[in-house]
C-alpha cells in the first residue's frame, strides 16, 4: 500500500532520528536523507535526469521539519 505522497509502509514504520537531527529534503522528494551523499538521494537524482525531470534544490531541515512536511525516512540513510 502507498499513500498520497507515494510512501510505502516501511518509510513510516521506521523509527525517526532524534528531533534536532539535520538532514535534507527536496520539494518534490518523498523522504528525509542524511545528505546528498546518500545512495537513495543520488538514485533519485539520476532517475529524474533520465526521465527529463527538473532536479529540485536541496533544503537543509531537521527531522521534525521533515516529518511536518509529510516526508518519510530514507531506508538507506536511517537503516
Amino acid at each position: 500500500m502507498v499513500d498520497a505522497m507515494g510512501h510505502g509502509p516501511t518509510q513510516f514504520q521506521k523509527p525517526w532520528p532524534p528531533d534536532a537531527t539535520p538532514g535534507i529534503v527536496t520539494e518534490s522528494g518523498r523522504v528525509f536523507h542524511r545528505g546528498v551523499d546518500c545512495p537513495g538521494y543520488r538514485q533519485g537524482v539520476e532517475n529524474s535526469r533520465r526521465l527529463g525531470r527538473r532536479i529540485a534544490p536541496v533544503e537543509q531541515v531537521t527531522s521534525v521539519e521533515a516529518r511536518r512536511r509529510g516526508k518519510g525516512v530514507c531506508n538507506k540513510c536511517w537503516a
